[in-house]
C-alpha cells in the first residue's frame, strides 16, 4: 500500500485508491514521515483526490457538530465496514 523503492533514490508515489484508503482509514497519525509525505505529494498532483479529501474533512466537521449521540456504536461500526468494503472494490 505504501510507496515501494523503485531505484536507489526513487520512490513510487501512492495511487488514488491507496491515497483515499490511507485517509479514510485514519492512518495519518500512525504513518511514517515518508508515508505522510507521499500522501501529500499525491494530493498536490491529483486535483480529484484533493477535492475528495476536502469533502471528507467537511463531512467530518459537520458530523462532529451534529447531535450524533443517538447513533449507536454498532451502527457506526457497520457503516465504517460498508464504506471500507466499497473502497476495496
Amino acid at each position: 500500500m505504501y510507496p515501494e523503492k523503485v531505484g536507489e533514490n526513487a520512490v513510487k508515489l501512492l495511487s488514488c485508491k491507496e491515497s483515499v484508503r490511507f485517509w479514510a482509514e485514519g492512518q495519518m497519525d500512525e504513518a511514517s514521515w515518508w508515508d505522510r509525505l507521499s500522501f501529500r505529494l499525491h494530493l498536490i498532483s491529483c486535483l480529484i483526490c484533493r477535492k475528495y479529501v476536502r469533502q471528507l474533512v467537511t463531512l467530518g466537521r459537520a458530523f462532529d457538530q451534529s447531535s450524533h449521540e443517538s447513533v449507536s456504536s454498532q451502527r457506526v461500526a457497520d457503516l465504517k465496514k460498508r464504506i471500507l468494503h466499497k473502497l476495496s472494490i
